[in-house]
């Protein structure tokens, strides 16, 4: 369903960028939907483009914008690192942000960063109590099993076995069914 409301989106969206190729906000919603669509190229061309504009004139949303583009990093395979840069950069004006920290680890994750990735994740779930009264821009108010997943990843790495056990614990109960990683998971538990 989504994807179809992107398709149909679209067009609308890309008319709009070329009429007001400086509006930011929009050029965001275009990075977003080609995204969505798994238009990857397209998607990090966009949200870079929106995510230097969010930053240099402030005005936009600068949080979804670094955390599209550190998804459209991720999903076109580039370097850990670049991932990190763009996320440390979102970081400095969102410092308390868990959706920030939550890419960041993710992508120390990849870079087998197993330490720095578990404190980004123990950050993450941090972040997400103190903001308690205001979790509707966190993308993770109802994906906390995925945090916790992470870190008891992060955890193992990094031989805490028995802080990844109890990670893993936490996420079992809300891990949807036809989500990834089952496997993965049981075997680590």
């Amino acid at each position: 369903e989504a994807r179809k409301k992107a398709a149909r989106s679209l067009p609308l969206i890309e008319a709009t960028v070329r009429e007001e190729p400086n509006n930011h906000q929009h050029r965001f919603y275009l990075g977003r939907e080609y995204l969505l669509l798994g238009r990857v190229e397209d998607a990090r061309a966009a949200l870079t483009l929106a995510f230097d504009g969010i930053w240099a004139s402030g005005d936009g949303p600068l949080v979804d914008t670094a955390t599209h583009l550190m998804q459209a990093m991720s999903t076109a395979n580039e370097e850990p690192a670049e991932i990190i840069k763009v996320g440390q950069r979102a970081l400095s004006r969102a410092p308390q942000h868990p959706d920030l920290w939550f890419e960041v680890g993710r992508a120390l994750l990849s870079a087998t960063a197993f330490q720095e990735s578990a404190e980004a994740f123990e950050r993450t779930l941090q972040c997400i109590k103190q903001n308690v009264g205001d979790q509707s821009q966190t993308r993770l108010t109802h994906r906390l099993w995925e945090a916790h997943e992470l870190l008891g990843r992060a955890y193992w790495g990094a031989g805490r076995y028995q802080e990844s056990y109890q990670s893993f614990l936490r996420a079992l109960p809300d891990k949807p069914e036809d989500s990834a990683g089952w496997p993965l998971l049981l075997n680590s538990v």
